[in-house]
């Protein structure tokens, strides 16, 4: 029995050995080969205005000031030949950009250990000329940089989402399956997360945060109304020194710490957990 044992171990390192060294002469990619790709949109005739993207590969996405007075987008990455043609089809039209990094085929064990991460650089000569901006990511992480629009959405439905430096009029953040940082963010917003955290500082205007499970972090820069909600999980609040207004608080199982309020103004701070502890500090 032993050595019936010991010859079917030998027969599956054998196996294994033989496994690697196909994989090593396929330089460990399963499924479809990986292209590196450069392509550069010029925008000549209109004013970019509208920007989707959608992609499954993890990706950042960076705004900068135009050196040159002309609008581009830029995409770097390894992506499958499939895509690329796909890709390359692309063109901008009426002030509107649309670009969506998916493969259309799910392959079983298409692992790849070269990196699939994609950079997006959108050059605009005017960082504020945007209206419309949504970018989904589908099944990775997200990293945004310096977004300037009227509304803008960012979802991600697994994946972690990476912020900073984002302005907008309306800008609404989800996060289904990953957490959410930001820092440096001034809108009217509306955050929430299923599953994962929330920890984002230097937020400025009035805002919706909600987390079904997960702990969320908030430093706030500017006295405004917030609404706060943690369904399983912990509420931590630094509230700006100059708000005045009211705090509403409550915990159904949990410790709460809160300021007193001043109730100078009419402006609101609600902070609600199901099960989870609130800290709110303020330093004044």
């Amino acid at each position: 029995m032993n050595n019936k044992v010991f010859r079917l171990g030998i027969f599956g390192f054998i196996l294994i050995v033989i496994g690697i060294i196909g994989m090593s002469s396929n330089q460990f990619n399963f499924g479809d080969k990986l292209t590196e790709y450069n392509k550069k949109w010029t925008i000549d005739n209109d004013t970019l205005s509208h920007l989707i993207v959608t992609s499954e590969y993890t990706t950042d996405v960076e705004f900068v000031q135009s050196t040159d007075g002309t609008q581009s987008i830029e995409l770097n990455g390894l992506f499958e030949d499939a895509l690329i043609s796909k890709l390359n089809q692309i063109t901008p039209k009426n002030g509107q950009f649309e670009i969506t990094m998916e493969d259309d085929v799910v392959q079983f064990f298409s692992i790849s250990f070269k990196s699939q991460k994609a950079t997006l650089i959108v050059s605009l000569p005017d960082l504020n000329q945007l209206q419309e901006v949504g970018l989904h990511f589908t099944s990775s992480d997200g990293s945004v940089t310096n977004l300037s629009a009227n509304n803008i959405e960012i979802t991600s439905r697994s994946g972690n989402l990476n912020l900073e430096s984002i302005f907008a009029k309306q800008l609404r953040i989800e996060a289904n399956s990953g957490n959410i940082t930001g820092t440096d963010i001034q809108s009217n917003l509306q955050a929430s997360v299923q599953s994962g955290n929330m920890n984002i500082s230097n937020y400025a205007g009035e805002g919706t945060f909600k987390a079904n499970s997960g702990n969320i972090e908030l430093i706030q820069k500017g006295a405004s109304s917030l609404d706060i909600s943690a369904k399983s999980g912990n509420v931590t609040l630094t509230a700006d020194p100059n708000f005045k207004g009211f705090f509403d608080v409550n915990a159904n199982y949990g410790n709460i710490h809160s300021p007193e309020s001043l109730r100078l103004t009419k402006d609101l701070i609600k902070v609600r957990t199901n099960s989870g502890d609130i800290n709110i500090t303020q330093n004044n």
